[in-house]
């Protein structure tokens, strides 16, 4: 897909729509107070040469028809939708008591291979990602608004030429979208999707 020579939000939107792109996971990371809780969106090319994840650091919802099928509070509920206690949520080794994880398989099966009809990152921070009839995903910036510098999404690109990443942020109430200086890429771990860390140009 080549690379992109100047990062803006309307650029990168280009840049992602030049292939198609089909989906292939959304995951859900406990931060467990260490670090931010995250979902990690991963999309690939028909080829398989390029796969493109994204950690999504704002609130989430997954509409379709016009119902929310997914939400990040959802992660507090119990699998009959009533509110966990504080122990229930701590006993869990991931999020396997939630009702954010009959969810997360839930949309990973209507989305399995379907494709991409669009892709926006907003100036003002949201994304949106829409599959057509099959639903669309929606990420909107309204978390953890006192930072003055917050990460809002991470892209790792994978490819053939190696992984590179992009590092959207807020910074002074601006939304900015820079070339990480470094992608390092984790071990998978069991049948999850590819973890990785960015890390900004030093100056």
């Amino acid at each position: 897909m080549g690379r992109l020579s100047q990062i803006t939000t309307a650029s990168l939107n280009d840049y992602l729509q030049k292939k198609p792109l089909r989906f292939d996971r959304l995951e859900f990371d406990r931060g467990l107070g260490i670090i931010e809780d995250a979902f990690f969106l991963t999309l690939k090319t028909d080829d398989n040469e390029l796969e493109i994840v994204i950690g999504i650091n704002t609130n989430l919802r997954c509409l379709r028809r016009g119902s929310v099928i997914l939400r990040y509070m959802d992660l507090f509920l119990r699998h009959d939708g009533k509110k966990m206690t504080k122990r229930e949520y701590r006993s869990q080794i991931d999020i396997e008591k939630s009702l954010l994880h009959d969810e997360l398989n839930s949309i990973n099966s209507i989305l399995e291979g379907k494709y991409a009809t669009k892709i926006c990152f907003s100036s003002d921070g949201d994304f949106r990602i829409s599959f057509g009839r099959y639903g669309s995903i929606n990420a909107i910036d309204d978390l953890d608004i006192r930072q003055n510098k917050r990460r809002l999404y991470e892209i790792a690109f994978v490819g053939a030429a190696g992984p590179s990443g992009i590092i959207i942020l807020e910074k002074g109430k601006q939304i900015i979208a820079i070339e990480a200086g470094k992608c390092e890429l984790f071990p998978r771990k069991d049948d999850s999707g590819l973890r990785f860390l960015l890390s900004e140009v030093e100056k």
